[in-house]
């Protein structure tokens, strides 16, 4: 899960009046990371009966910080243009992970292990878009580009699996908080300005 609030103050630089402007951006991004990450195996050894083993991992980084950005606008028609958009900033990262170890064999007993480590840290996040803009109405504008979010410094679940059975059973656990992610993708929607 991906969860993103963001407040911003943009401000236009002085330019001569034409096809391209620019603007600067400054403004606080709160940004919020989960995963859950599930292993189950299942085997007959070392004994006669079938035995079940399962991990579940659970992480979540709650980053909050300081963002700046330059945009970039292309008139293309009166009524149309483009933006490009980066910024980025460095972000205090609440990093936690919850990590369960069953393990059960078929008719016979079973146990369950709960472990966890949590940790903060410094996280990088980067923004780009491009976006077509098409105003379409005296209030409204349609809106459709691409956007590529890239954040360092963060826990996932499959970093923080734990194969060594001796340590998933006695703990403790260790969070890794070395995971980096790239999520990008299409938007679109519409602007309403008054």
């Amino acid at each position: 899960n991906l969860d993103n609030a963001e407040f911003n103050v943009r401000r236009r630089l002085l330019m001569r009046p034409g096809y391209y402007e620019t603007s600067f951006l400054i403004g606080a991004r709160f940004l919020d990371i989960s995963e859950c990450f599930d292993y189950q195996t299942l085997s007959n050894l070392p004994g006669p009966l079938e035995r079940t083993n399962e991990v579940g991992i659970k992480t979540s980084n709650e980053m909050i910080g300081l963002q700046l950005g330059l945009q970039g606008q292309f008139l293309v028609q009166p009524r149309m243009w483009v933006d490009c958009e980066i910024k980025g900033g460095i972000f205090q990262n609440e990093a936690n992970l919850r990590r369960s170890f069953a393990v059960s064999e078929i008719g016979g007993s079973s146990s369950t292990i709960n472990t966890s480590d949590g940790l903060d840290r410094t996280s990088f996040v980067g923004d780009i878009s491009l976006q077509f803009n098409y105003h379409f109405a005296p209030a409204w504008t349609f809106v459709a580009g691409y956007n590529v979010v890239w954040v360092t410094g963060v826990a996932l679940g499959a970093n923080n699996f734990e194969n060594d059975i001796g340590l998933l059973a006695v703990g403790p656990a260790y969070i890794n908080h070395g995971g980096q992610m790239v999520y990008h993708g299409p938007n679109f929607g519409v602007a309403f300005a008054w």
